[in-house]
């Protein structure tokens, strides 16, 4: 599902009053990018965040902190369709925008640090996967984050890397808290709440025998 981080362009350039009709329209590719992406119509969506990406890239004086945000929310959709090679530069290159200008959004380290989870875990790169899935978790406890709908993709991730490392108590654990937000979240027909319903499902088989 990957819910795509918010864009904060309009207020970010102010300032900039000749830029105002080309922020209006990022904003707009933005919203519907993360329409897109939400509904699992990842094509769609990769084609509206590269545009966005693209058209912040041409805006003089874009932060580059908001720039991180568009290049992680590219590179989830891309992992999404089994593209973790395409995303990770992606998210090294946010990675290094942000620590040029950090951001005052703890949800936006934790959704990167969740976005490298997901491509390492296509990769089946398990001990990174982790390491990114648990800072994900911590950043968001530190800043006092308590609120299910901002870490049950991290519990799912978490989830997935202890089943496919043979921990399948732990998993059972993670996934039934991710699958208990997505149910109220996402329809049965949504593609990433099918996958993990299909998932859990295994895991299950495997405690089972």
């Amino acid at each position: 599902m990957s819910p795509v981080a918010s864009i904060a362009v309009l207020v970010a350039l102010s300032g900039a009053p000749q830029n105002t009709e080309d922020l209006s329209r990022l904003a707009a590719l933005h919203q519907q990018a993360s329409v897109a992406q939400n509904a699992g119509d990842y094509k769609e969506a990769e084609r509206l965040h590269r545009a966005v990406v693209d058209g912040a890239s041409r805006v003089p004086g874009f932060p580059p902190s908001e720039l991180a945000r568009l290049l992680s929310n590219l590179a989830s959709v891309l992992t999404l369709q089994d593209r973790p090679d395409e995303a990770l530069p992606l998210l090294r290159r946010a990675d290094a925008l942000l620590a040029q200008q950090p951001s005052n959004d703890p949800a936006q380290y934790a959704t990167l640090h969740g976005n490298f989870g997901e491509a390492y875990t296509r990769r089946s790169q398990w001990k990174d996967a982790e390491r990114e899935f648990e800072e994900s978790l911590a950043v968001l406890a530190k800043a006092g984050v308590t609120d299910r709908t901002y870490r049950f993709e991290y519990d799912h991730g978490l989830g997935y890397v202890y089943w496919k490392t043979g921990r399948l108590v732990e998993a059972r654990a993670r996934y039934e808290a991710a699958l208990q937000t997505v149910r109220s979240i996402a329809p049965e027909s949504h593609p990433v709440r099918r996958r993990w319903e299909q998932e859990y499902e295994l895991l299950l088989e495997s405690l089972r025998k």
